[in-house]
Order: C-alpha cells, then structure tokens, then sequence
C-alpha cells in the first residue's frame, strides 16, 4: 500500500500530489491500524466463546438417599432413570462422571448403596427445552431380605435455552465488534474514490485503424479491499483489453478525487517508457519522432494531455489518453 513514487520538483502539481501521497499515506496507516485492532478484538471474542463454550458443563447434582437400611455398605443396587415421555431428546445423567446412567431396568447401572453417588447432567445435541420430569429407579442386586426391592425418587429437570444463552455478554460484544467492522468497511469504502472514464488508445503505426476505448472498472479484489479501489495497475489495463504491445512497465493510475484527473505512477520502467504529447499531436494520423517529451515518475492525466507507451523489447509503440466520458 506504498505510493513513495512523487517527484521531487518546485511545480504546483508535484508539491500537491505530493501532499496528496501523504494524507493517502496517512489515511491507509490510520484505517489499517483500527482494522486490525478491530479483527483481532472480534477473533479474540470468538476464540473466547470457543473455549468457554468447550469447557462448559453444568455443575454436577449430588444424589442423597434417605434410607433405613441397617447394612447399606453391603447394600447394592441398580440405577436407571424413567422418564414420562419418550418421544423426545432428555438430558444424559452420568454416575461418577463416567457411567451413563440407562434408560431401562435390563441395563441398569449397579453400585454400593452406601458410597457417595455423585449424578451429572449432561445435554447432549438437540435436547427438548423445557420441563423434563420421570424416576430414577433404584432395584435391589444384593443385599439383605429385609431391604427395599425398589425405590423410586421423582425427579425434574428444567431446560430454559440452550449453552449460549449463558454467554450473552460475549455474543453480544462479538456482534458489536462486527457491526462496528461493517460500519468501518462502508466508511473505509465511501472514503476511497472509485475509478471512472475510460482510456482511448491508438496505433500510430497504423493511421487508419479506429480507436479503442478501455472503460475503467474497479477491480474484483477491491471488494475484498476496499483501499484498492482507487488503484488500476497498467497491466491490469492492457491485459484486460488485450492492448498492444504488451505493458512492460510497472505503474498505475491513482485516482486521489472522485471527479479529477487522476495520476499515471510509473514505478519502474526499465523495459518501456511514457512520453506525454499534445492534442493536436494525438489528432495526427502519423505521429511525429520528435512530437512528445519524456515524464518522470508520475503525471497528472488532464484532458489536454496524451501520451506514448514504447516497448524496448518489441520496438512498437501505442497513444492513449484519458477521457472523463464513458461515451
């Protein structure tokens, strides 16, 4: 995003090009540095949802029994859980963090009664919201005679919402950091000129050719950035319009306004090079030798102004000129 290229010369238009280069250089620097304050803000929102949402559990249920059992450490039993309805998506209840606990009796979890039972609820994808209610049923395996065959204990579970209702905070900060980025990006777009015109090009070689008019378009990757959108790279130009001979040179037009003459940057032109000529010269059928005069760096594209392109390597030259109409 470098535009260093200025000349370095008393004329009016130089030293207001070269201001120009500056505010642009100024302005990309500002806007780089809140856009990438405001991505890695929105990334680090996004990553901390990501870990606080992989880590979350609920905080585990402690069962207590309530029994009269004379010998309870020798006491073991069976656990399932019954729900009301079966038509649905539960909660998973985990025993000791590791033994889901079934659903039906033939599979029912065994355990000492008198040990400290620890009961976690899990929600696994797509759970029904709202009130879950059923039985944990508790179904004597071993123990003495005179102890229960079963025990029932009611419970009831109220699902209100899914995981990311706990973490509105963060959502909502992460949707304001994005609106905020869109609201950047629109600013950042309507602040940058668009390109607009078109270029006529002639063949000097060939007086009875017609000319050839090159609309300019912004390019597609200007969408992506927006900081492009006043910037046509020269052989985006040629090639797009299959113009002869080939751009050899590195260079583009810079539109600084929206509705002035934007600026030919040459950055290296060791295998081509630009003269600028008159109107009357471009009106010529033959061009004259001796017509144009080398630029420097850069120029600035007035309706009064054409110019020359000549390739080293294929010995052949092209006019153009910038034209404000598209017809």
């Amino acid at each position: 995003m470098k535009d260093d290229h200025t000349d370095r010369s008393e004329n009016p238009e130089d030293i207001a090009f070269a201001q120009a280069m500056r505010d642009r250089r100024r302005f990309l620097r500002t806007a780089a540095l809140i856009g990438a304050c405001l991505v890695l803000a929105v990334l680090y929102c996004l990553a901390l949802d990501l870990v606080v949402l992989s880590n979350s559990v609920m905080d585990p249920l402690f069962l207590t029994c309530d029994h009269r059992i004379l010998d309870a450490r020798s006491a073991s039993y069976g656990l399932y859980v019954h729900w009301d309805s079966t038509d649905i998506v539960h909660p998973q209840l985990m025993l000791n963090d590791s033994i889901p606990v079934p659903e039906s009796r033939e599979s029912a979890t065994t355990f000492p009664l008198g040990d400290l039972v620890k009961l976690q609820v899990v929600l696994p994808h797509g759970v029904e919201s709202g009130l879950h209610t059923g039985d944990l049923v508790l179904t004597r395996e071993q123990s003495r005679p005179k102890n229960p065959e079963t025990a029932q204990i009611p419970i009831s579970l109220d699902i209100n919402g899914s995981l990311l209702s706990n973490f509105h905070f963060s959502v909502l900060l992460c949707s304001a950091l994005l609106l905020i980025s869109i609201l950047f990006y629109l600013g950042l777009t309507l602040a940058t000129p668009r390109p607009f015109g078109k270029l006529l090009f002639a063949d000097p070689l060939r007086p009875d050719a017609p000319y050839r008019s090159a609309r300019l378009k912004m390019r597609k990757i200007a969408w992506l950035c927006p900081w492009k959108r006043n910037v046509l790279p020269l052989k985006y130009i040629w090639n797009r319009n299959k113009i002869r001979p080939r751009m050899a040179v590195v260079g583009y037009l810079l539109f600084l306004t929206r509705s002035g003459d934007p600026q030919l940057v040459i950055v290296s032109k060791h295998s081509g090079d630009f003269q600028r000529i008159s109107m009357s010269d471009w009106q010529r059928p033959r061009l004259d030798p001796k017509a144009g005069h080398q630029i420097g760096r850069r120029d600035t594209m007035r309706q009064d102004r054409a110019y020359i392109y000549k390739s080293h390597k294929l010995d052949s030259i092209v006019k153009f000129r910038f034209d404000h109409r598209l017809y």
